[in-house]
């Protein structure tokens, strides 16, 4: 009697496993079940900051899946753009604070990592290590999905575009410029080449020179100037390990006195948002921006009323001498924020779609800036797509040009970008802030009419500024003389 009752109640005992393991499975597949409806369909949001033919393109897209794969799942994409980079990240991060009268928080958003990482640290974004598969994950180039990630591993954007930075040239004026004086391209591979030009330039007044500017060079980005030239000497100045600035005054003295000694002196010259506006007017004939901007450097400048088309040259980024040869490695993906698990599910699946081959291929070639999938280097498919640009549309030429020398720094991985940590974002606004602040203060020393600069005194008060900006901001910091 005892043995069969012991039987029983081990046939009981595996049917409550059994009954546990079918209930855990059924949960398991309802949990997976999708919460889209195509008879409902979900709307979300996408910020970015997209313009002009960029903008036009990525709404076209947007409008291919509305109509087709979106119509079948039941998610109706909506973009809307928010200006600048800057203009977006203003914008996001005061509906993520709550600000008075913000704009309500995206579902999706255009983000460099290192605002995403500020955002996660708000439970404002979602790890997206939680709803890619590892399959979704490697289709990406693998530099760009690390990029991607916080310092931590969380997944926080999903690579859409890359872009590197290259030297723009108005190869039509520096060409009459450099036959004048005999000076050889290739002296534009360093910043001590592009600072020795400059003040030749400058220095000599030439018929397509404007009435008041007469500069050669310009920065589209000083914070990635900063950053790069730290990095080229061997200096990770937005530093992952120290969670903030490594200040190394010999590195740093040298980024100062290429940029704030060629700045004062009119070598260099920076006024509005784009160095492309500055080009268009004569005030510069070369600067550093980002491959993506290819599109808009111009066919033609007007100076004086005089209408002079002008010839594009790219070169790769330029170095210090001696010093690492590399650029910046670049490009805001996509964030999904924290919303309903049915908003994050559209959101997510949209951008598995809009990262296939197909679609990141289109987005990329047609605007301008690098594929993130792995697809379109290993198979060569890029390369077979500037071919056919070649032969397509004369006017794509500059495109190709940019392009030819982007894809190469790539490909040779000679890009860098500073690893994210929460404050990285600041530290790097910190730097190039006061940088910009000091030098304007010696522009006015200048204007006023005294040209005895102390450049010395200059450069100490700029680390001064930027350990006070550190210290306010609770950022630490290191410094070595």
């Amino acid at each position: 009697m005892g043995d069969i009752m012991k039987k029983i109640k081990v046939f009981l005992l595996i049917c409550v496993v059994l009954s546990l393991s079918i209930l855990t499975m059924s949960c398991n597949k309802d949990s997976k079940k999708s919460l889209l409806d195509p008879k409902k369909p979900t709307e979300i949001t996408l910020w970015h900051y997209y313009f002009d033919e960029n903008k036009y393109i990525l709404e076209s897209i947007i409008d291919d899946y509305n109509n087709t794969v979106g119509k079948e799942k039941g998610i109706i994409v909506k973009p809307i753009a928010q200006g600048t980079i800057l203009n977006l990240e203003k914008t996001i991060t005061d509906s993520a604070n709550g600000v008075m009268n913000a704009k309500e928080m995206p579902n999706i958003f255009s983000s460099y990592i290192d605002k995403a990482v500020e955002l996660y640290s708000k439970d404002k974004v979602v790890d997206l290590n939680d709803y890619l598969t590892q399959e979704d994950k490697d289709k990406f180039v693998p530099d760009f999905l690390q990029t991607s990630k916080s310092g931590e591993g969380n997944l926080l954007i999903v690579p859409i575009l890359k872009s590197t930075e290259v030297l723009y040239i108005n190869k039509t004026l520096f060409d009459e410029f450099a036959k004048e004086k005999n000076i050889d391209l290739s002296k534009l591979k360093t910043w001590a080449g592009i600072s020795e030009i400059a003040s030749l330039y400058h220095n000599n007044k030439n018929k397509y020179s404007t009435l008041t500017e007469n500069s050669f060079f310009g920065f589209d980005s000083l914070p990635n100037y900063v950053v790069m030239a730290s990095k080229q000497q061997g200096l990770e100045v937005v530093n992952y390990e120290l969670k903030g600035l490594k200040l190394d005054k010999k590195v740093l003295r040298n980024i100062f006195d290429n940029y704030f000694k060629n700045i004062v002196n009119g070598n260099y010259y920076e006024a509005g948002k784009l160095r492309t506006e500055n080009l268009k007017t004569g005030d510069i004939i070369a600067y550093i921006g980002s491959s993506s901007g290819a599109a808009y450097f111009p066919s033609e400048i007007g100076i004086d009323d005089k209408i002079i088309p002008v010839e594009l040259e790219a070169l790769p980024y330029p170095n210090f001498g001696n010093g690492e040869n590399c650029a910046i490695q670049q490009g805001a993906g996509m964030a999904v924020a924290v919303a309903e698990p049915k908003k994050v599910e559209a959101s997510v699946e949209f951008l598995k779609w809009f990262t296939d081959y197909e679609q990141n291929i289109r987005f990329a070639s047609d605007s301008g800036y690098l594929p993130s999938v792995k697809e379109a280097y290993e198979k060569g498919k890029f390369d077979t797509f500037i071919s056919e640009l070649k032969q397509r549309d004369a006017r794509l030429s500059n495109l190709v040009k940019v392009y030819e020398v982007a894809i190469e720094q790539i490909r040779n991985g000679k890009t860098y970008a500073v690893k994210p940590f929460d404050g990285a974002y600041e530290c790097r606004n910190i730097l190039s802030d006061t940088l910009q602040d000091i030098t304007k203060k010696g522009l006015e020393q200048v204007n006023s009419g005294n040209n005895d600069l102390n450049y010395d005194e200059y450069f100490n008060k700029w680390i001064e500024s930027i350990i006070l900006d550190a210290q306010e901001k609770e950022i630490p910091y290191e410094e070595i003389n």
